[in-house]
């Protein structure tokens, strides 16, 4: 199957003929008889089964200059009801030729969607994703993510994710999310976890250069959790607790204004040897140092965060 998908510099697809147009009214005492009104004449949707191989959408949006080819698309459902559960398996993979990136995704879910198409439940939600290109850290970078169950209400705006879990190489996060006013001003709130890992093979993993350290132990155990409220443009983090190799850090951190971002922190840590995350020492420099206090080892550690790759 191969559609092409064209949008104009209007903002008008080329499948607005197929969706969009309305038959004429019928002339009066034309014995043509008269359309129902849409509440009696809804009918229950029952399909068996929706399948798709290998088909091929051309996406050219004249408008934005985007152009992407979406291909490789599978796509297999179960009976189709509305307001009953069927089982959802999609493949596809986009090319943005332009940005020299692909992405290949894999969906299996069960899905439950009302007649109204407002209000949708995903259960048993597993997403594979696998971005490629020569911007990506490594060329390629595979990350999952599972959710046992997902809620959206358009009619309310309502947004529901339950036992949330992100991994993506030696990294893994588990969240419990609520959304609300989702289409007017989103606000996200919930409590995020984030699994011990070595922040070390992370960054190696993501092609970032980590830092040498006196100590090689240093910066290799990373765990954290919190509690989150963000919106569109902002990002709260409070009971904010770290655990960094030996040191418990806790506090809160927010930043505002995303496109110039003002970040604010308010941590207490307690006491650790600051030379291990310090660069080695020549021979001739050698020297012994006491033990540094919370905040004179908190901001060493992190300073040898390499911030400007991150926030790329």
């Amino acid at each position: 199957t191969r559609r092409s998908s064209d949008l104009n510099k209007q903002g008008v697809n080329n499948w607005h003929d197929l969706i969009g147009t309305k038959p004429e009214p019928s002339a009066p005492g034309s014995g043509t008889q008269e359309a129902q009104p849409a509440e009696e004449a809804q009918t229950l949707l029952s399909i068996g089964g929706i399948t798709l191989k290998n088909a091929f959408i051309d996406w050219d949006n004249q408008k934005s200059g985007k152009h992407l080819e979406i291909k490789d698309i599978n796509l297999n459902t179960d009976k189709i009801v509305f307001d009953e559960s069927f089982a959802v398996d999609l493949a596809l993979t986009v090319v943005n030729a332009q940005a020299k990136l692909s992405e290949s995704i894999k969906l299996a879910t069960d899905l439950t969607v009302n007649e109204k198409l407002d209000n949708f439940r995903l259960t048993g939600v597993n997403l594979q994703s696998t971005t490629a290109g020569e911007k990506v850290p490594g060329k390629s970078l595979t990350a999952a993510l599972k959710a046992a169950d997902v809620s959206l209400n358009m009619a309310k705006q309502d947004l529901k994710i339950s036992t949330l879990r992100l991994e993506s190489g030696d990294l893994k996060v588990a969240a419990d999310i609520t959304g609300t006013r989702i289409k007017e001003q989103p606000s996200f709130q919930g409590h995020v976890a984030v699994e011990p890992f070595n922040p070390m093979l992370v960054m190696k993993q993501l092609a970032i250069t980590p830092p040498i350290m006196r100590d090689a132990n240093a910066l290799t155990r990373l765990a954290m959790n919190f509690n989150l409220q963000a919106t569109d443009d902002s990002a709260n983090l409070q009971n904010l607790l770290i655990k960094l190799d030996d040191t418990t850090i806790n506090g809160s951190a927010s930043a505002n204004n995303f496109s110039q971002p003002a970040i604010t922190f308010n941590l207490t840590a307690d006491a650790l040897d600051a030379d291990r995350y310090l660069a080695p020492e020549k021979e001739t420099d050698k020297k012994s140092k006491p033990i540094a206090s919370p905040a004179v080892t908190t901001a060493a550690a992190a300073s040898l965060l390499p911030v400007e790759t991150l926030r790329k």
